[in-house]
């Protein structure tokens, strides 16, 4: 199986109905090889990382259509990539409130760099990470 990020748009769901709409995909792919891992809910996005086959993406979107129409679709890939890119990357998610990949490309980035600049992606890192959680509504 491949792993994807999903985005569904988002019309009418908070934070606080992330375990609902977790759920609710997980009924209507019922007898799909296809896992859903987890959901995140912005104010554009409903966020769902999933693994399914490549040529099964189209008819699992197609059932998860009466939560939110596709936005776009990204497989998860580990790729090098430059540090200055990662940090573009990494803003434009943030200013995206797609905050898991804002991470991943925060981290790509730490990975990469030594003394204050490591601390401050650190920093970055921890708030897009904070902003995760409260998209599933895990404010605590």
């Amino acid at each position: 199986m491949d792993r994807f990020m999903l985005h569904l748009k988002n019309s009418k769901y908070l934070p606080k109905d992330a375990t609902i709409i977790l759920n609710n995909s997980r009924d209507l792919i019922y007898g799909m090889t296809a896992v859903i891992r987890d959901c995140r809910v912005s104010s554009k996005f409903i966020e769902l990382d999933i693994s399914v086959h490549k040529n099964n993406l189209e008819l699992l979107l197609e059932k998860l259509s009466s939560i939110g129409q596709n936005g776009d679709s990204r497989l998860i890939i580990e790729e090098e990539m430059e540090k200055s890119q990662l940090v573009k990357d990494g803003i434009s998610y943030f200013n995206n409130e797609r905050f898991w990949e804002c991470h991943e490309a925060f981290e790509g980035a730490w990975k990469q760099s030594q003394g204050e600049e490591k601390e401050l992606i650190q920093g970055l890192i921890l708030v897009a990470a904070a902003l995760v959680h409260y998209q599933k509504a895990e404010d605590k």
